[in-house]
């Protein structure tokens, strides 16, 4: 390695060194707050809901910066040490397919990366999320999902290699837009069967037998034109007593998944209001412009790697032989202060949405209490911190803090 890639390291290692500190200024602030403003908190706030939801954050932090400098720590020791570069040589001279190449190298990294996390997964599993109450997953089932996870994970990982691989190997000169095309519409595939095909690997999926619930439901949708298959509800509470709803599926396998902690815990126009909030994102076209905000990132994401990979230079910067599946390696290096600097844009476009949404079911129900109503219990049962601070919210929120929202949503009155 010479300079230059010394350099690129340091920078990652800024970068990965402010993500750690926006997260602990985030709960800073948040106990700031807490403990010095108790007049200006809100009623529907709790004080000691409050605390244990900053201590639940706080231990949630710590984990993930432990896991974040743990993954720092082994990146740069394969650097700095030459072993990933005398890796990289010993898979060039193993073979001289380049899917084969590529497959071994990347994977390997994967697979080790995958491992090292294993340890901060169980501990956030069965001691934070156990200390408050929310874990009901056993060990077996932890592994077991680890392993669907695994080797679903590698065979998408190993599809969406070949297809760039072979396409860099085929269209030369233009393979950075073929690769882009062909790893959208895989990506568009995999929306499609992921309701049929991938979910249920993990969850049962049953109708929700309460008919009054899922006729209003359907009503509330065919008011949008958004034609439902089917209202199902999912077995979340077998893994925690976090709770969520979502839409999936496009044409005609579009359904609504409820998760089975949620019907517990939310009155009948409190998840209607939650729907309304998932409708409102259809009817405002957000799932189409998400999916060309997509397509715009994997386009600008293959046309810095189609200028990147073909430079001697950058292989020199490592220490490292040219070769196709190295290059591939490299730009992901260089993409770390590209996502620095895009992250804020999309996750700002993402918050807007999500204002639309709530603006959109509010005016669909005629009332902006349940959905605020809703977003109140769900901050409350998931322990969420209510007060983010703004330079976190502006680099890592894609929904808006839940005052924002609670502020719009009550414009609407009751």
């Amino acid at each position: 390695m010479i300079g230059i890639g010394y350099l690129i390291l340091f920078v990652i290692v800024v970068l990965e060194g402010f993500e750690i500190f926006l997260e602990i200024i985030n709960i800073k602030y948040a106990i700031r707050i807490i403990y010095n403003s108790k007049g200006d908190i809100p009623d529907f706030l709790n004080f000691e809901e409050l605390k244990r939801s900053i201590d639940y954050q706080w231990d949630k932090v710590k984990v993930g910066v432990g896991e974040s400098i743990t993954n720092l720590f082994f990146f740069l020791m394969i650097f700095i040490t030459g072993f990933i570069q005398w890796y990289a040589n010993q898979i060039i001279n193993l073979t001289e397919n380049g899917f084969l190449r590529a497959f071994l190298f990347l994977g390997s990294l994967q697979l080790i990366t995958g491992l090292i996390n294993v340890p901060f997964s169980l501990y956030r599993q069965f001691v934070v999320e156990e200390k408050y109450g929310f874990n009901r997953m056993s060990y077996v089932l932890f592994f077991k999902d680890l392993l669907i996870e695994t080797i679903l994970g590698g065979i998408i990982f190993s599809v969406l290699l070949f297809i760039i691989i072979n396409t860099i190997e085929t269209f030369q000169q233009n393979w950075w837009l073929v690769a882009s095309l062909f790893v959208f519409i895989f990506m568009l595939f995999l929306n499609y069967i992921y309701p049929v095909l991938i979910a249920p690997l993990f969850n049962k999926f049953e109708p929700i037998d309460d008919e009054k619930l899922v006729s209003e439901i359907k009503s509330l949708s065919e008011k949008v034109g958004f034609n439902i298959r089917e209202v199902v509800k999912m077995d979340a509470s077998k893994r925690s007593t976090h709770s969520n709803a979502y839409f999936t599926g496009f044409g005609k396998r579009k359904r609504v998944v409820i998760f089975d902690t949620l019907i517990n815990k939310l009155s009948v126009d409190e998840l209607l209001a939650v729907i309304a909030h998932e409708l409102g994102h259809f009817k405002m076209k957000h799932i189409i412009k998400n999916l060309l905000i997509l397509l715009v990132l994997i386009l600008l994401s293959f046309l810095i790697t189609y200028f990147a990979v073909d430079k001697d230079y950058i292989y020199l910067w490592f220490g490292f032989k040219k070769s196709i599946f190295v290059g591939l390696f490299l730009v992901t290096l260089l993409f770390a202060p590209f996502k620095f600097i895009v992250s804020p844009i999309f996750m700002s476009i993402s918050r807007k949405h999500e204002f639309e949404a709530d603006n959109f079911a509010a005016r669909l129900l005629k009332s902006g209490a349940p959905l605020k109503n809703a977003l109140i219990k769900l901050y409350k049962e998931n322990l969420s911190n209510p007060f983010s601070h703004p330079l976190y919210v502006f680099f890592n929120y894609s929904h808006p803090p839940l005052l924002d929202r609670i502020e719009r949503l009550e414009l609407y009155g009751d």
